[in-house]
């Protein structure tokens, strides 16, 4: 009796998953197999993408990025005003409550700062002795969840008077914008209404935050003028310049009618 020899067996390679980058990466040294040193990068875990370290790089959307510098923009010279206000984009803060972790607000103020120009890689709330009055925060579709829910519970816990999230979707092709507002009462927030144009006064800057056609826009209460950005101001500047220059050279028209109908009667 003939004994037939099957052909070995063949097993599909298991697939290696590739890594995802979308949250961020660090950097940390490890020892190869031949006893050196490197530096690898390591895809941030979603915990690590929430609660930050000083030198993770976490990338953002133009967008995100676009809103978060207008806010800055506005903020900075508003602020300056007042010689211990400082405005900090992306900075990480580490709190002085042993449940909440580390967080790196997109816009955060921060009032009774000692020295508002030195050189921070962290914001340690402790040290500092003060802490953001108010946060704002651009959600991003990776940490929507976060920003809207836990992160209203948590800024609570760690003392911020006012947290404001901006919320940018697109359905079916069409983007829509929402503003949220919390104000502390106690250690829990409290929604703040908005107004009828959809926009929500902030008492710790005397600020009024909404947006209009994609743009953030921010009003002083008090003069009831529109805080401007850089780019803005820059535009404004070149307005006034063309008209300036345009002003003069009506006058230098003028004035060389004149000269000319002098002649005339001489």
């Amino acid at each position: 009796m003939s004994t037939a020899i099957l052909p070995p067996q063949q097993i599909a390679p298991t697939p290696v998953a590739e890594s995802d980058w979308s949250l961020g990466w660090r950097y940390e040294r490890v020892r190869t197999a031949n006893g050196k040193e490197e530096e690898i990068r390591v895809p941030l875990t979603p915990a690590e993408a929430l609660h930050p370290q000083e030198g993770y790089t976490m990338p953002v959307r133009t967008l995100h990025d676009r809103v978060a510098d207008d806010l800055c923009d506005m903020l900075r010279p508003h602020c300056e005003q007042q010689a211990d206000v400082a405005v900090f984009h992306d900075l990480v803060f580490v709190w002085d409550h042993p449940e909440i972790g580390n967080y790196a607000p997109d816009v955060a103020v921060v009032p009774n700062v000692r020295n508002r120009a030195a050189d921070r890689g962290t914001f340690e709330v402790a040290t500092e002795e003060t802490r953001p009055s108010l946060v704002i925060e651009i959600v991003s579709p990776k940490t929507r969840e976060a920003d809207r829910v836990k992160k209203v519970k948590d800024y609570a816990l760690v003392g911020i008077q006012e947290y404001i999230y901006i919320d940018h979707t697109t359905r079916r092709g069409k983007e829509s914008w929402e503003i949220a507002g919390f104000r502390l009462d106690g250690d829990r927030y409290l929604p703040m209404l908005p107004d009828e144009d959809g926009a929500y006064f902030c008492e710790t800057v005397g600020l009024c935050i909404g947006m209009e056609d994609g743009q953030v826009w921010l009003e002083d209460v008090n003069t009831g003028e529109d805080l401007l950005t850089n780019q803005k101001v820059r535009k404004a500047l070149a307005t006034e310049e063309e008209g300036r220059k345009a002003a003069e050279a009506r006058v230098a028209e003028l004035e060389a009618q004149l000269e000319a109908l002098r002649r005339q009667q001489t």
